[in-house]
């Protein structure tokens, strides 16, 4: 798709939502629950994205839909659908596959940073959330789904936690209830419980959880030490909707 565009150079989507045009959908946007919705009306394909949400979010949004888009198509699904729902003009599935949600993922941030562009921008650059949030910039990503990037490729040796902090009852310590857990270093023995709960770097999230700057410090974990950034997210959680969380960069201190 991008060969399509004719560029080289990111931003390789903007405003203008090139790659649902080039798909034959339309993009509007709405005051809907999640972070985008597709659908099918009047023979014409629709794709709803939160107008609650910043550009960047709707841009990746859009590609993920326009990943759905292509799949059914390439399915002869999509033409079904709308025969079969378009006096609704609702969502042609509301509920699809986790394989289905994860080709979408994979789409959109292939489309948005292309693997060899996207290592050339940030290999030189020193792991930070600073500088992951000028690569946002620069791609007109959403910071989540560039910190995504950036650990999938592994252009960074790095620990990336989203989670919440949990104050234990009676006592002044917090744990950490982690959400999604990506690491791109395969040498160290930093996983995530089963559990998905870790006492390590409670009251750093915690003051991440309630401050809007990038909060720092250094902890220890397991006998090692490491450079902890948190920053302060919202994201969606069905059916209650937008909740916050805190969104964690490690990286071994030995290496900043």
């Amino acid at each position: 798709m991008n060969k399509a565009l004719g560029r080289t150079e990111p931003p390789f989507q903007t405003e203008a939502f090139e790659y649902a045009t080039l798909a034959g959908a339309e993009v509007v946007e709405a005051d809907i629950a999640s972070a985008g919705l597709l659908s099918v009306f009047n023979g014409k394909i629709l794709i709803e994205v939160n107008s609650n949400d910043t550009p960047e979010r709707q841009s990746y949004t859009v590609c993920h839909e326009v990943a759905h888009i292509e799949l059914r198509r390439a399915a002869k699904y999509l033409a079904v659908s709308a025969s079969r729902k378009a006096h609704r003009g609702r969502a042609i599935n509301e509920v699809s596959s986790r394989t289905e949600e994860r080709m979408a993922d994979q789409f959109a941030a292939s489309v948005l940073m292309p693997k060899e562009v996207f290592r050339e921008k940030a290999r030189d650059l020193t792991p930070s959330l600073e500088n992951a949030i000028f690569l946002a910039q620069m791609f007109r990503t959403s910071l989540g789904a560039t910190l995504r990037r950036i650990v999938s490729l592994g252009v960074w040796e790095c620990v990336m936690i989203w989670c919440n902090p949990e104050r234990m009852k009676g006592e002044d310590q917090w744990a950490v209830r982690i959400h999604e857990f990506k690491s791109s270093m395969t040498n160290r023995g930093l996983v995530c419980p089963r559990h998905r709960y870790v006492w390590w770097g409670g009251k750093a999230v915690q003051k991440a959880f309630v401050s809007d700057p990038i909060v720092k410090d250094m902890i220890t974990i397991h006998n090692d030490v490491w450079k902890f950034e948190g920053k302060r997210e919202w994201h969606y959680v069905r059916p209650v909707g937008r909740q916050n969380r805190v969104m964690a960069m490690l990286v071994p201190a030995a290496a900043s």
